[in-house]
């Protein structure tokens, strides 16, 4: 058996096959939850923090890992371990709204020169060419009957979905994008 101390944290414990036969350890039943491969852990531990001066705190957590080679294993021991904080990320603002796909460039044309026909107003709008598609998006939670008519009319309206209208933002082309529409540009 080696112990190395690879940096004020860590420490490198080779054990030979002799090792393993003398602690009764095998590589592939070792686990922190078989109370002898605690044992032997813990013994190991005490072991290298003897040798090499370093000490394990009572309340700090230790990273354990192994990894088996030709002639043993290798057991890697990290004193007072911090455990990284996972990342959540969130989409802070839940937008609700709609959003209209146009199969061609007529139908898009078309739907808003009915919608300013119709002297019909849409906020928070925005509209891209996307694979072949238009689409036309508002952030409105409610539409108005006479609007719904329109733009399932030309297209085909349906909730808006925010990670597709996070891909449009970043792989479509925007045509444009207003915070009240009329209709006209």
């Amino acid at each position: 058996m080696t112990v190395e101390q690879i940096d004020s944290t860590k420490v490198l414990i080779s054990l030979c096959n002799e090792d393993l036969t003398e602690y009764s350890l095998r590589f592939d039943t070792m686990s922190f939850n078989d109370p002898h491969s605690r044992r032997i852990l813990n013994k190991l531990l005490t072991i290298a923090c003897g040798k090499t001066g370093i000490k394990q705190e009572k309340d700090k957590s230790m990273l354990v890992e192994a990894m088996p080679h030709s002639n043993g294993c290798l057991i890697l021991l990290t004193m007072n371990h911090r455990k990284k904080k996972r990342t959540v990320y969130r989409i802070k603002k839940n937008t609700s709204g709609w959003c209209c796909r146009f199969q061609n460039a007529d139908d898009f044309l078309c739907c808003l020169e009915k919608l300013r026909e119709k002297n019909e107003t849409l906020y928070r709008v925005s509209a891209y060419f996307f694979r072949e598609s238009y689409y036309l998006f508002t952030e409105q939670s409610k539409l108005s009957d006479r609007v719904t008519e329109v733009l399932s009319e030309f297209g085909r309206l349906c909730k808006r979905e925010i990670i597709f209208s996070k891909r449009l933002e970043e792989g479509g082309k925007i045509l444009f994008s207003k915070s009240r529409f009329t209709g006209a540009f």
